[in-house]
């Protein structure tokens, strides 16, 4: 999820059963990338509440994709 630090306070709430998320600052302007592997599935629902905070750029991988 891509967001500015101003919003990253807005954000990290919506992601409640998330570990602690890494945060990197792109190279330009005041863009932040937001990394958080949550253990509760990911609806549209959620996505839409993080959209709605400014959260851009979205992307859901299933676990079970990043293990193998």
């Amino acid at each position: 999820c891509q967001a500015t630090q101003r919003v990253l306070p807005d954000l990290l709430p919506l992601l409640p059963d998330a570990e602690a998320p890494t945060v990197m600052r792109l190279d330009e302007g005041d863009d932040l990338a937001l990394q958080a592997l949550c253990h509760g599935g990911v609806t549209w629902q959620r996505l839409e509440e993080l959209k709605r905070a400014g959260a851009r750029g979205l992307m859901v991988l299933p676990v079970e994709g990043m293990l193998a």
